[in-house]
């Protein structure tokens, strides 16, 4: 709140203060508060800046420091950063082929598993219908044999004894079906006979009470021997094999499985989403840097045709000078003529040379920049210097001569003309000499540009195809991931509506078969 107040120009001082008292509990958040604040006031640092008033010469020192800025980051830091990244996106590719790789593994498990339980499953179908058919024919036995007990009733104890034992002991398959709960009159199994019971001599229609004791031989019925049979618990599946809870836990957890498979899976596809978009845009600010470069490769190819022009325009310019000379000096056999001939060939000869490399350079587009033979060039400048030396001298004696000779009657201003004019004629060529090193300098500083900046281009485009081809495979790649996600999706839905299914076809059976137990 204060951080714009406090420093500017000038230092501030923050006193803060806290009274504490150990009854009073009710401002411990305001003190704390208070003492937050004091600690934060303390680390405000001030950033001077000067206020600058945006003219043309500061906007292009500021585009000149960005261009010097960029230059840097091209040379050395931006390689490193790009180097870096580019790291960092294989070992995420890396990455997340091992994570797919492991999908695939897992899917492939998986897939196995659901086989092994679809057989599972079907083994166990099999085993329900070979029960329920078994249940069936033991009711239908059993309902038989106690026909066969009624009508041989009666026959002597031991025979029915001795077949309704055969009776159980042919029909002994351990049923799965519970017993029901009703009083069964049977005898016990441990109440022994005293005595092996005779035939009577006469059987006829009706039994009578002394029949009845002389085939019984005077047994009477115990009832407390009478005895329920113990209900037996009903068990549908063999205890070796899953129950249906467990197998819907493990359902359930191989779903959860998969689901964070499925969100690991998305997370990385976001990753690789940002990490495109990254890209992209280093894509469009490195096309936005090429732009500007291309432009000012424009502006520096300009540079070599300006020149031409001047060349031009100063070959111009000294034959004009060198027209009006040699109408001041008509006679051609003068040392004067020879002096200004001499000079008028060494400019034209060294102009010529400048422009002749200049139209080479352009020719060639600077690719190498070309390297003329200087040799033959620097012949025939010794030779127009020695033969301006020449002129020079015998000038020079002709004149000394003719001082000697003559009776005072030559006219001094003709003497200070011809002196100035030979002082205005070395200082043309001293500035011509000059400038045409200046522009040679400049010619060859401008060439080196833009080989440089050629090369720059050169890595530029290099980069921008790499990126764009790491681009397109990142998308390529990512496309694949959403697809395999997709079908990830479509296995997982699948599986839940075939865990489904099973659990309803279990469900149908468990009630089947407890309603055919209840039944019987």
């Amino acid at each position: 709140m204060l951080s714009r107040e406090i420093g500017v120009d000038h230092i501030s001082f923050l006193l803060m203060c806290s009274e504490w008292k150990p009854s009073e509990e009710i401002h411990v958040e305001e003190t704390k508060g208070t003492l937050l604040f004091a600690s934060r006031a303390k680390r405000i640092t001030n950033c001077a800046q000067v206020n600058e008033i945006l003219t043309d010469a500061t906007l292009l020192k500021r585009q000149k420091l960005e261009i010097e800025e960029l230059r840097r980051k091209l040379q050395g830091s931006h390689a490193e950063v790009l180097e870096q990244e580019i790291l960092k996106l294989r070992n995420d590719m890396l990455k997340y082929e091992l994570e797919r790789e492991k999908l695939a593994t897992q899917l492939e498990e998986e897939r196995k598993s659901q086989k092994e339980r679809e057989q599972c499953i079907r083994e166990q179908q099999m085993r329900i219908d070979n029960l329920s058919s078994m249940a069936t024919s033991s009711d239908c036995d059993r309902s038989s044999g106690q026909v066969q007990r009624a009508g041989l009733s009666r026959l002597p104890g031991e025979f029915s004894e001795n077949s309704s034992t055969c009776q159980e002991d042919l029909f002994g398959t351990p049923s799965f079906k519970a017993a029901p709960n009703a009083f069964v009159s049977k005898r016990s199994n441990y109440a022994r006979l005293d005595d092996y019971s005779p035939l009577p001599e006469t059987l006829s229609n009706v039994a009578d009470e002394d029949t009845w004791m002389k085939l019984n031989n005077g047994f009477t019925v115990d009832f407390d021997s009478i005895q329920m049979t113990p209900a037996r618990k009903a068990q549908s599946f063999p205890s070796n094999e899953v129950t249906p809870g467990r197998s819907t836990e493990k359902y359930s957890q191989e779903v959860q499985n998969l689901k964070r498979e499925l969100q690991l899976i998305t997370e990385e596809k976001n990753g690789l989403k940002e990490k495109h978009s990254e890209l992209s845009l280093l894509s469009d600010r490195l096309m936005q840097e090429k732009s500007e470069l291309e432009q000012r490769v424009d502006l520096i190819s300009q540079i070599p045709r300006n020149f031409l022009q001047c060349i031009a325009s100063s070959i111009s310019s000294y034959e004009e000078a060198y027209s009006t000379l040699q109408s001041c000096a008509r006679d051609e056999e003068t040392s004067t003529a020879r002096l200004l001939s001499g000079t008028r060939e060494i400019g034209i000869t060294l102009l010529s040379n400048l422009e002749g490399l200049v139209s080479r350079a352009m020719d060639n587009d600077f690719e190498p920049f070309p390297r003329v033979d200087d040799s033959a060039l620097d012949q025939q400048l010794k030779m127009l210097s020695e033969g301006l030396k020449v002129t020079v001298a015998s000038l020079a004696t002709s004149e000394s001569k003719e001082c000697c000779t003559s009776t005072g009657q030559t006219a001094p201003s003709d003497d200070k003309k011809m002196g100035s004019e030979l002082k205005a004629i070395k200082v043309k060529h001293e500035e011509l000499e000059k400038e045409l090193e200046q522009k040679n300098k400049l010619l060859e500083v401008s060439g080196d540009k833009y080989i440089s900046l050629e090369r720059d281009v050169q890595l530029l485009n290099r980069e921008r195809e790499s990126l764009v081809h790491r681009v397109s495979e990142l998308s390529e790649k990512l496309d694949l991931a959403t697809n395999q996600k997709e079908n990830v999706v479509k296995d997982l839905n699948c599986e839940a509506q075939r865990r489904k299914n099973l659990e309803a076809d279990i469900k149908q059976v468990s009630v089947a078969f407890a309603g055919g137990r209840n039944r019987s």
